[in-house]
């Protein structure tokens, strides 16, 4: 450092006036910012497992195949639609979910659910390691006794996505007894 004959205080380094002790400060600066960085970056939820194992998220080919085999639910009750996710190997996959609609859906390979047509979804599960099972509970439509819904069952890595084949369920009318019940 330098003396300022004027007064007597200490002045910081001036590289143009030749100090030499300029770029220490300027090391110790990219350092601590270097450290900031690599200290504050978090794990995204698509490489954390529940259980805190780290997953490599990778394109994968998947199978999304539908366990349920209901065939009819009364109408307004709720019910349960199971699928499987399934991979060669381990990975994240984004999102996984049900769709529904009150007519046949055909769906591409690689159709995304905004081009499929479906009319309502179950909420679903995101950032989930697979393969596994997964289960939605879905309240069957009121005033459509006698009609189907077909339901399909959906998985998206990235920008792929993946489609489980068609299950068709009738709404048939509630049951004396489980009428009871509900009132």
């Amino acid at each position: 450092m330098e003396m300022n004959t004027s007064g007597g205080d200490m002045q910081a380094p001036n590289p143009a006036k030749g100090g030499k002790e300029w770029w220490i400060w300027v090391v110790i600066i990219v350092l601590v910012v270097a450290a900031a960085l690599y200290f504050i970056q978090e794990r995204t939820p698509e490489d954390v497992t529940d259980d805190g194992k780290t997953v490599e998220q990778v394109d994968v080919p998947l199978s999304v195949t539908p366990a349920s085999t209901l065939e009819a639910v009364p109408e307004g009750s709720i019910f349960g639609m199971d699928w499987e996710v399934e991979a060669e190997m381990e990975t994240i996959v984004d999102e996984t979910t049900v769709f529904w609609a009150l007519e046949s859906v055909e769906v591409g390979e690689g159709v995304s659910p905004e081009d499929a047509g479906y009319e309502d979804r179950a909420v679903g599960f995101f950032s989930e390691p697979v393969p596994a099972m997964f289960e939605e509970n879905i309240q069957s439509p009121k005033g459509i006794i006698g009609e189907t819904i077909y339901m399909r069952t959906y998985a998206r890595i990235g920008e792929n996505h993946y489609w489980g084949d068609e299950v068709e369920v009738r709404i048939k009318e509630v049951p004396e007894v489980m009428d009871e019940e509900v009132k």
